[in-house]
């Protein structure tokens, strides 16, 4: 990494120069897109200017690689506080990952297959059997919740969804900045959304996909 780019960046944040810092965080998150840290004080950057949807991307593209890191959860908190606004219960990222999934599957197959050679009432083994079906079971649903729904998050401070995919068509709700919604069926210009269970299209210059 360009530790030179890195500390200018950090500099410009130092120094309340949040904009700057914006733009700096910006062109190293587009050269290292996997650095979760980037992500992270690329998020704080955008909260200090408070372009609330943009923060809270940010913040959840971090929490991918990283969901249990305690300032960013806490960071992240605060933002969408901020926003007051009613948001989904985003499984995929709120419970637990894919990869804590599959590694709990995995000890408790190994406890599955070596219960009976092991010294343990009947009781704890049943235990033991029922947990593994419960992790099996949870693996899939978590796999279908993080590889078959995705959301996006308004970072206009408003916009409105229409009942179709452009503005010839009627208007159905307004969506605040920070608003997380559910795309059901994303297109080149106009995306279909799911908001607090009602369907509408929202342009996507309005969107930023998490």
């Amino acid at each position: 990494m360009d530790q030179s780019k890195l500390e200018l960046a950090s500099s410009y944040y130092v120094n309340g120069d949040y904009q700057l810092a914006v733009e700096a965080y910006s062109e190293l998150k587009q050269e290292y897109p996997a650095n979760p840290l980037i992500a992270i004080n690329l998020a704080n950057s955008n909260y200090k200017l408070k372009n609330y949807g943009k923060a809270i991307q940010n913040y959840y593209q971090a929490k991918k690689i990283i969901p249990r890191h305690k300032e960013l959860n806490n960071n992240l908190s605060i933002a969408l506080n901020e926003v007051e606004l009613k948001q989904p219960a985003m499984l995929a990222f709120n419970g637990i990952n894919l990869l804590e999934s599959l590694i709990l599957v995995l000890v408790l197959n190994v406890l599955f297959i070596f219960r009976n050679r092991m010294r343990l009432p009947n009781a704890v083994k049943s235990i033991l059997s029922i947990l593994f079906i419960l992790s099996i079971l949870n693996l899939c649903f978590v796999t279908y919740e993080q590889k078959r729904k995705h959301y996006g998050v308004v970072t206009e401070i408003s916009t409105k969804a229409y009942s179709g995919d452009n503005k010839a068509y009627s208007e159905l709700f307004e969506l605040l900045d920070g608003q997380i919604v559910e795309l059901v069926r994303p297109g080149a210009a106009w995306s279909q959304i799911k908001y607090d269970g009602s369907l509408g299209w929202v342009e996507n210059e309005s969107l930023e996909i998490i």
